[in-house]
């Protein structure tokens, strides 16, 4: 069994504090290493937001939930501190690895501190301090910095909405450090502490339509296509079925398989 955010498909419930704000805030979460999508679910001043970024593409597809307003731009600009997912290290974006997701890579350099509580739960502690670290896409340093991850000790057994656990999962992650940023023409550094808890934690694959983006295209631009195929469907597992119709699509015509929006089988 994979540990959580070291598995190639997730989804996850994130409660933030940051030393910067003074209220905490929520995210959802859905990554798909091997179909190179990510979701993010957050709440922003004009409303629920949600931003879906297809690495097939290039392409982030962001859309205020209240209005559909939609805003599409390619991933090469799309920077920002909700793109932790983005890996601009080799030039062009690509979906950062399973290992690399929320700063967890290069375990070699954590250190085990023992077991404290986590939310009433017994919790193994790694810490790991790093000079320097530069976080992906959004042009910010961190010296000084300080990684603490709490896993669920083995044995436990985590119940969500979603999935029983019973392996280690992580429970919460910690970042501080000296937070450099480029900021109307110069440098700018500050301390910085960040906290994270990870709710309802799931390891199954997010469905395609978690990724949906049907309110970034116009209905004129819409295309009905009918399949008919005779003989009895037995045996079938219909998700599977739509999977592999949703695939011969895209293949065909040439479009990211995000753009079949939906697959119906009656």
């Amino acid at each position: 069994m994979c540990v959580l955010l070291f598995c190639n498909t997730f989804r996850i419930i994130v409660s933030g504090l940051s030393s910067v704000y003074t209220y905490l805030f929520f995210l959802q979460e859905f990554y798909d290493y091997e179909r190179n999508l990510f979701r993010i679910d957050f709440y922003n001043i004009d409303g629920p937001n949600t931003i879906v970024h297809d690495f097939n593409q290039g392409v982030q597809f962001r859309i205020v939930q209240n209005t559909n307003k939609c805003t599409v731009s390619t991933l090469a600009n799309a920077t920002g501190q909700l793109n932790f997912d983005v890996d601009v290290s080799s030039g062009t974006p690509h979906i950062a690895s399973p290992n690399n997701f929320l700063l967890l890579n290069n375990m070699f350099n954590y250190s085990y501190e023992g077991v404290s509580t986590v939310r009433g739960i017994p919790a193994d502690s790694w810490v790991s301090a790093r000079n320097f670290e530069q976080l992906p896409s959004i042009n910010v340093n961190v010296s000084n910095a300080v990684y603490e991850v709490f896993f669920s000790r083995p044995g436990t057994t985590v119940v969500n909405g979603h999935s029983v656990s019973p392996g280690p999962v992580v429970l919460r992650a910690k970042l501080s450090g000296n937070f450099t940023t480029y900021f109307n023409g110069s440098f700018v550094s500050t301390w910085r502490s960040l906290e994270y808890d990870l709710f309802d934690v799931s390891t199954e694959r997010p469905p395609y339509n978690a990724f949906d983006v049907t309110a970034c295209y116009d209905d004129d631009n819409v295309v009905s296509i009918v399949l008919l195929i005779p003989g009895t469907l037995t045996g079938f597992n219909l998700g599977d079925l739509r999977e592999n119709i949703r695939e011969g699509i895209s293949n065909y015509t040439g479009v990211s398989q995000l753009q079949v929006a939906s697959v119906e089988v009656c």
